[in-house]
């Protein structure tokens, strides 16, 4: 009975112990990514934030999105910064 009680808490620390380890894992964070903003056609570069490009976050609505994973999904943007795009680069098109 003992040895069974035993085994059943040492199952439940190591359960706990490799459940909390994937729980601390560190996240990317997007906005060090790439970031894209859609033009209602196609996604592109947005640039850099604050030089290139600004979001005002008195909307909802998506600013820029990401890819987090541009090798197995190339196609797949992700929203990432809340607010409107603000192009800042005048040059740009």
């Amino acid at each position: 009975m003992m040895k069974k009680l035993k085994m059943a808490l040492v199952t439940a620390a190591v359960v706990l112990a490799v459940s909390g380890a994937f729980a601390t894992k560190p996240k990317v964070l997007c906005e060090g990514q790439t970031q894209y903003y859609f033009n209602g056609t196609n996604y592109l570069a947005a640039g850099q934030f604050g030089l290139d490009y600004d979001c005002d976050n008195l909307s909802s609505s998506t600013c820029t999105y990401y890819r987090p994973d541009p090798v197995g999904h190339p196609n797949t943007y992700v929203a990432c910064r809340v607010g409107v795009f603000m192009n800042l680069d005048l040059n740009r098109h």
